[in-house]
């Protein structure tokens, strides 16, 4: 039995095996270039996370408080949050959050009990995007009694306020589950340090428009001088870009078909 869609699926994948390659692996590299850099700590700084690209330095901060964790309360008063920013074990030594692993980074506790808790993130797992002014350190920790991964979402931001940590909220399951908190503080003004470079996000643009250019001149010459074409037939895969709108509209009309049922084909 032949199945309409497939039609459909045929026409879109109708496209030359190395054009498509290349659309996919610039497809992958723009995904990759939202994702954080991991954080460098040195031993002997902790608090300091450097990229290839820039610095945060929590040093001043961290040092005013003593080193303690960042702590904050919500859902109604229900949980107190934990939260160490540098590249050490958590100062507050709550037994069940040890019990849950002993290398956390940042612990959700049962306010009330304080024997409940949940990991937020682990040593050596740190990672840093940056935003203007501001930081954003993310981590990570999947809980082995339900298996949900829990996720640390803290932006730090420039601020004429000493240091101001706030819970923001989170989503709710299937994991993985992100928390968001702010800390608002004046040290990190002068704490924040550009190392100078391209950020990975500008580099990928640059190879993208690279490889872009390297196809259209590469492929007007192949058409030209080694397939002796004319007119706009010397455009590389002149075919798959002229038919490339069609092809756009059939992946909308087969997308709306799929989610409206069985029953829609017969309109298509």
């Amino acid at each position: 039995m032949a199945y309409p869609q497939l039609k459909y699926l045929r026409r879109l994948l109708r496209v030359d095996d190395k054009l498509y390659l290349v659309i996919t692996f610039m497809l992958l590299l723009s995904f990759h270039s939202g994702l954080g850099e991991p954080c460098k700590f040195d031993l002997d700084h902790p608090c300091i996370c450097k990229t290839q690209n820039f610095q945060l330095n929590l040093e001043s901060f961290m040092k005013a408080r003593g080193g303690a964790d960042l702590q904050a309360t919500g859902e109604n008063d229900q949980y107190i949050y934990y939260v160490q920013p540098c590249n050490r074990k958590l100062s507050t030594q709550l037994q069940s959050c040890i019990t849950v692993n002993p290398d956390l980074v940042s612990c959700q506790v049962d306010a009330n009990t304080k024997q409940q808790a949940y990991g937020l993130g682990v040593l050596h797992k740190y990672e840093v995007t940056r935003d203007q002014d501001n930081f954003i350190l993310t981590n990570s920790f999947i809980q082995q009694s339900d298996m949900i991964n829990r996720t640390l979402h803290l932006t730090v931001k420039c601020s004429d306020q000493d240091g101001e940590f706030t819970y923001q909220g989170s989503n709710k399951p299937p994991s993985p589950v992100i928390y968001k908190f702010t800390l608002a503080t004046r040290h990190i003004c002068a704490g924040a340090k550009n190392e100078g470079g391209l950020s990975p996000g500008s580099v990928m643009v640059i190879i993208f428009f690279v490889l872009l250019i390297v196809y259209i001149l590469g492929g007007l010459l192949f058409q030209k001088f080694i397939r002796k074409a004319q007119g706009v037939e010397i455009i590389p895969n002149y075919v798959f870009w002229k038919d490339f709108p069609f092809l756009v509209k059939d992946g909308f009309v087969f997308t709306f078909q799929c989610c409206k049922g069985s029953s829609g084909y017969d309109k298509i």
